[in-house]
């Protein structure tokens, strides 16, 4: 949820609940034999990286990097000035700060394993100079998209509530509210709507 300056709810979004799906993308790349996951964002694009950290981007470009095993970390275009206020508002086990984005996020890719396989989500869509950054440091590169999909697809036994709480306080029983239960589609009424 964004407030302002955005801040991380662990009460809606629980550690739990991150470390359980970093937990299900590790296991998808250990089956796919992929060393590290990165995943590109921007104001434009933040998906990726704010469902497996909670973190939003919401100025600025940055690549998450996902290794096998361990915390992601994140490679943020934005001063270093702000790299507490990302800790304390992303699940994550590091922050580096640059401008040459592509470079840095090379050398971090080797820097965690010399002969990595790297899963690039929606590669065709990260600006070739962090695509090529990545290259350049490991063995191979490899679209990540298909993996990240699989495991954003939750199970069956993994489905939680999406309703949020006001509407569940509305909804809720007579008892509780005090209203009307509400039901869904509303039902119809032979009056005529007024223009």
């Amino acid at each position: 949820m964004r407030r302002g300056l955005i801040s991380w709810s662990k009460a809606e979004l629980p550690e739990s609940v991150l470390d359980a799906r970093i937990a299900r993308v590790q296991a998808a790349m250990a089956q796919g034999g992929v060393d590290i996951l990165a995943i590109y964002t921007n104001p434009a694009r933040e998906s990726g990286v704010a469902w497996l950290t909670g973190f939003i981007p919401y100025w600025n470009q940055c690549v998450l990097l996902l290794p096998r095993t361990g915390r992601p970390v994140l490679v943020a275009g934005m001063t270093a000035r702000v790299r507490d206020w990302i800790m304390r508002n992303g699940h994550l086990g590091d922050v580096t700060n640059t401008t040459r984005i592509g470079a840095e996020t090379g050398r971090l890719v080797a820097q965690q394993k010399s002969d990595a396989t790297v899963a690039i989500a929606d590669i065709e869509s990260v600006p070739g100079s962090i695509v090529d950054g990545i290259r350049a440091n490991a063995a191979s590169v490899i679209d990540g998209s298909p993996l990240l999909e699989q495991v954003r697809a939750p199970p069956p036994t993994d489905a939680r509530p999406m309703a949020p709480a006001w509407w569940a306080r509305l909804t809720g029983p007579p008892a509780e509210t005090g209203r009307r239960r509400s039901t869904w589609p509303l039902p119809r009424t032979s009056q005529p709507a007024v223009a």
